[in-house]
């Protein structure tokens, strides 16, 4: 994949969410971008497709299964400081 890159995968998550199918950008994003592998930008992040979607508890879920704590404490403090996720929606500390 490092020889390639990761544009295609990419292309394809940025064209789901310019169509208004965040939620399935996010599921692709998910389990099409290898690990390790930086992305170089074409496609919104996980963090915006979250944004999009209203919804944070799936980010927070896969970076706490990634054991991604930067991506976590991102996600957490988004969630609590968006105005237009509802308070149902705000994702909150657990263990």
């Amino acid at each position: 994949m490092r020889e390639h890159g990761t544009a295609a995968i990419e292309t394809y998550i940025d064209l789901l969410s310019r169509v208004g199918r965040h939620e399935e950008a996010f599921h692709s994003f998910i389990k099409l971008m290898p690990d390790n592998v930086r992305p170089v930008g074409i496609a919104p992040s996980l963090l915006e497709l979250s944004q999009r979607t209203g919804s944070y508890q799936p980010m927070l879920q896969h970076c706490k299964g990634k054991m991604d704590y930067l991506g976590y404490a991102a996600a957490l403090l988004q969630s609590a400081s968006d105005p237009n996720t509802p308070p149902s929606k705000t994702a909150t500390i657990s263990g």
